[in-house]
């Protein structure tokens, strides 16, 4: 392995490991949403529209994109984590739903500023024909997220309460932008002549494949949001689990993102992008489908969510090297509107999953979620202008 190999490799695994702290300040609430909105004294449906709330801070993505002209993608990627570590402080120090809300928000900010420019970053450093096997390994860290941090949170939440979590973010948080500050190379920032969010929209209008793309995002992370946001209190109900059942079903869904992103990053470059978008969607659409009638059996149950888990992350993953070629002179912008597009998804699902349950329970939710991902996936698979 030549010196530059192994400091990519090595920038690389900082890239995924830190990711792993800033993606997991958010999605340990999932498993444990009864826990801390009883910890916060609001109900489940409060917490579910606390989430859709802060979710939309990230449609203020594509507006940060002239801050890479002037600063470059380092230093955004690092002010990502200032931010991140600022939110943890707040919601170690509050048990206020609105105080903490601010902090969910600044988590979802962090997420907005780190996000497309690492990815970004990648698509810059990262040959096409390779790039699916890095995004593979960056997106370790959305399963790492349950499968790993999510069992040491539910130690500390059980021992030490509800809080107890975002220490440890935060301190890890600052020990990964201490070490992204000195192993990560600088590069030069993009140069569009962009001064505005008004002069970046009219360039990215000529780029059909990007809506097209946007669509897909919005479509499939609404349709998994849906089910996430969900679950737990599905399960806990049914199956009438402690909390460390619940700890159980994130190491499962976990465990299943990880695979997933092992067939993504291998078999997409591999057989091609779309190709696994189409077969991994299909199987997704179907497991959401038939997890409601699997409430007899708990094994049965966590088998079809593993699939499920394994599908979808195959599913959106797969579009994220996609993005990174739509718009080659720019790849933050078309990063940023993935960006945006996804979370506008999930934060649509938090505010649309308590009406849809109310009105046709868990199995009404499953059914929507369905339909989205199918919409989802022929909104980017036949289409010529995005590449395989």
């Amino acid at each position: 392995m030549s010196t530059q190999h192994r400091k990519t490799v090595t920038w690389l695994i900082l890239f995924a490991f830190g990711r792993l702290i800033l993606i997991s300040g958010r999605r340990i609430l999932f498993p444990f949403l009864p826990e801390i909105a009883r910890g916060l004294g609001i109900s489940i449906v409060e917490m579910q529209q606390l989430i859709g709330w802060t979710a939309l801070i990230s449609l203020v993505a594509p507006f940060l994109v002239p801050l890479n002209e002037r600063l470059g993608r380092k230093p955004l990627i690092i002010g990502g984590y200032v931010i991140f570590i600022l939110a943890a402080i707040i919601a170690t120090i509050t048990a206020n739903a609105w105080l903490f809300a601010l902090s969910m928000g600044l988590v979802m900010l962090s997420h907005t500023v780190h996000d497309p420019n690492m990815q970004a970053y990648i698509g810059d450093m990262i040959p096409w024909e390779w790039r699916g096997r890095a995004t593979g390994l960056i997106e370790i860290s959305w399963s790492l997220s349950l499968l790993l941090i999510a069992p040491i949170a539910a130690v500390l939440i059980g021992r030490y309460g509800w809080r107890s979590p975002f220490v440890m973010l935060a301190v890890l948080g600052v020990v990964f932008a201490w070490c992204i500050q000195r192993t990560v190379p600088a590069i030069p920032p993009e140069k569009n002549g962009w001064t505005t969010p008004r002069q970046m929209w009219r360039y990215v209008r000529q780029y059909p494949a990007v809506w097209a793309a946007s669509g897909f995002a919005l479509l499939v992370s609404g349709s998994n949001q849906l089910l996430f946001v969900s679950y737990a209190a599905w399960m806990e109900e049914t199956f009438t689990l402690s909390l460390d059942g619940l700890g159980l079903t994130a190491i499962v869904i976990g465990a299943a993102e990880l695979v997933g992103e092992i067939i993504m990053g291998f078999g997409s470059d591999r057989f091609g992008k779309k190709t696994v978008i189409l077969i991994a969607g299909i199987i997704a659409a179907v497991c959401y489908v038939i997890i409601p009638s699997f409430d007899t059996s708990l094994p049965v149950a966590l088998l079809v969510m593993f699939v499920l888990f394994v599908a979808f992350e195959a599913t959106f993953i797969s579009i994220i090297p996609i993005f990174s070629e739509l718009i080659p002179p720019s790849r933050t912008t078309a990063l940023s509107a993935l960006a945006a597009s996804g979370r506008l998804g999930r934060s649509a699902a938090a505010f649309l999953v308590a009406p849809i349950g109310q009105a046709a329970g868990f199995g009404g939710i499953t059914i929507v979620a369905a339909v989205l991902t199918v919409i989802g996936v022929l909104l980017v698979v036949p289409r010529r202008d995005i590449a395989n």
